[in-house]
């Protein structure tokens, strides 16, 4: 349920809503705490109990892993001897997965249960430079996506039953969400300077097509292998796309156009970000979400949305709620 970028930081972003058209103004904007003297922290995904992870600064200003539960912020922490952390998704067993920074200071993939942290750990290097990983994504059934980056070179890993495999992908391929079928998407960079979007399924790797440029990047994938994400038109925008049964759609237009489709929840409600702001898409109709300067980018099925509000002060968490679901 949730974005895309490198180990580093995977810009994974989370919003949400089951929302029909007598409910769309029902809509409220709750702010998230932060960790002491944290003036930037984001909400990064939200699972169906309405458990939210994210990250936030402190006094010392190196980014810790949050959760976000019952209007208070609990501190994830790191691997012993490491310094940062970023919670990226959680699943509805509270499985929390991301990357923590290391004694080594390297960065490992890491998964948060029952309150300690556990390293996934990476591929052998086999180069005598250490591996790093990164995880984005973890489904119900507690598997796990990311990536290994031995000596510059990423590939995408699988993490279940305790153990690490490589998925065979091009060497390169991002990924960036799982559903509970196993089926996983992500994107390649090419030499163009753009980007190819596939999902890989039980060793098939399909390429998700184009809006006519030369970036695709999908973002999530629900149980119906319904994706959204964003593309380049062959003017040069950035349009959201839906695609599903094996075609890619376009979901932008008129004042929405420049919009990144940013998670898709399993009954086919679609969030984006437009040069307007935040909205949710459903069956052709567009709902704005509530509040300025806001981004909103995951989503579960219970009317929740998580995100962030920029203001003079930093980058705030928020929450949007359906004002009957508490």
């Amino acid at each position: 349920m949730k974005l895309t970028a490198r180990v580093s930081l995977f810009v994974v972003l989370a919003v949400t809503a089951v929302l029909h058209a007598d409910s769309a103004n029902r809509l409220v904007l709750v702010d998230l705490p932060v960790l002491p003297s944290g003036n930037f922290s984001q909400a990064l995904a939200i699972n169906d109990r309405g458990r939210a992870v994210g990250f936030s600064n402190g006094l010392f200003a190196n980014l810790h892993a949050v959760a976000w539960e019952d209007g208070r912020v609990f501190d994830l922490g790191t691997l012993p001897g490491g310094t940062s952390s970023v919670a990226r998704d959680v699943n509805n067993r509270g499985q929390v997965v991301g990357e923590s920074t290391a004694g080594s200071g390297s960065t490992h993939a890491v998964l948060w249960q029952h309150g300690t942290i556990v390293d996934l750990g990476t591929l052998p290097d086999g180069v005598g430079i250490p591996a790093q990983s990164g995880a984005t994504a973890v489904n119900n059934r507690g598997q796990i996506v990311g990536v290994n980056n031995a000596a510059g070179t990423f590939h995408a890993v699988l993490w279940e039953h305790g153990s690490i495999r490589d998925l065979g992908t091009a060497a390169g391929f991002q990924p960036t969400d799982i559903n509970d079928r196993t089926q996983i998407i992500g994107y390649v960079l090419d030499v163009s300077g753009g980007s190819r979007g596939f999902l890989f399924d039980d060793g098939a790797v399909i390429d998700l097509g184009t809006l006519g440029g030369n970036t695709v990047v999908p973002t999530s994938i629900n149980k119906r292998t319904q994706i959204v994400g964003y593309a380049t038109t062959s003017a040069g925008e950035f349009h959201a796309f839906l695609w599903e049964d094996g075609a890619m759609n376009d979901l932008s237009g008129g004042d929405d156009t420049l919009a990144f489709g940013m998670a898709i929840n399993d009954h086919r409600q679609v969030l984006a970000r437009t040069s307007g702001g935040s909205v949710l898409w459903q069956k052709g109709v567009v709902f704005r979400l509530p509040g300025a300067r806001t981004a909103a980018f995951g989503m579960n099925d219970r009317a929740q949305a998580v995100g962030w509000r920029i203001d003079q002060l930093g980058t705030h968490p928020i929450l949007w709620t359906n004002n009957t679901t508490k």
